[in-house]
């Protein structure tokens, strides 16, 4: 039996770290409290401070309508838990997007090089390898199983190609640019804007199973037990739902 190296545990400890981090920042969103308008007194106080002397035209009354505005829209509701978690949920949407990317691939080719050593064509990986990550999950089992199938309509395609479309949108990012008329020049990345809503949310929590979801899927389709054996301890579950 050939020994090999298990660099990609590396990976999923990282996203395992991540997937506790997540659910921890889940729970101060779930539990926020915003605060009162009238927390932001002294906020309101210093606009009023600096605005003063250099509105001589406004009256007082008039001056006091517009902070009171300026402080409801920058310091409401939405603004408050925007400010309090778009910073760390960002942290979170990338990491996971892209080390959950990175551990499907590794999974895959640990799975491709280990099931081509065991039927003897370990120098197909060679060639196989080259291809995308999407290509290699949906016809690259083909090489030791000849009835594989992943069908791009299944639920499991969907979620793999928006992985690596929003993972592409980060590690190869480009701006889309437009002329004055607003005409695109250039159009830049997909898939890469940030939400922190509960879709967001959701789709955080999908890129973490993913990896297992794919894994599964390969199992679920080989019959010969001493290959499956193998194959199914490539990865330690740590986030097996």
């Amino acid at each position: 039996m050939p020994s090999h190296t298990a660099q990609y545990w590396f990976i999923e400890l990282a996203l395992s770290a991540h997937a506790r981090s997540f659910a921890q920042l889940e729970g101060r969103m779930d539990a926020f409290q915003p605060l009162p308008l009238e927390a932001f007194q002294r906020e309101w106080q210093q606009m009023w401070d600096e605005m003063r002397p250099i509105n001589p035209g406004m009256s007082d009354d008039d001056l006091k309508r517009f902070i009171d505005s300026q402080i409801a829209a920058g310091r409401s509701e939405q603004m408050q838990y925007m400010d309090a978690f778009m910073e760390p949920f960002a942290a979170e949407d990338v990491a996971i997007t892209v080390l959950s990317h990175a551990l499907v691939e590794a999974t895959i080719n640990t799975a491709l090089a280990l099931a081509l050593a065991h039927v003897g064509r370990h120098g197909l990986f060679l060639i196989i390898e080259q291809a995308s990550v999407k290509h290699k999950w949906t016809v690259g089992p083909q090489s030791f199983l000849a009835n594989y199938a992943f069908p791009k309509s299944d639920a499991l395609f969907k979620g793999l190609s928006t992985l690596c479309r929003r993972r592409n949108a980060y590690a190869h990012s480009k701006i889309t640019l437009c002329d004055e008329s607003n005409q695109v020049l250039l159009p830049g990345s997909t898939g890469g804007g940030l939400s922190i809503d509960q879709g967001a949310r959701k789709l955080l929590h999908r890129f973490l199973s993913l990896p297992y979801e794919l894994h599964q899927h390969l199992l679920r389709q080989i019959e010969d037990r001493s290959l499956r054996f193998r194959l199914e301890h490539i990865l330690k579950a740590h986030l097996a739902r």
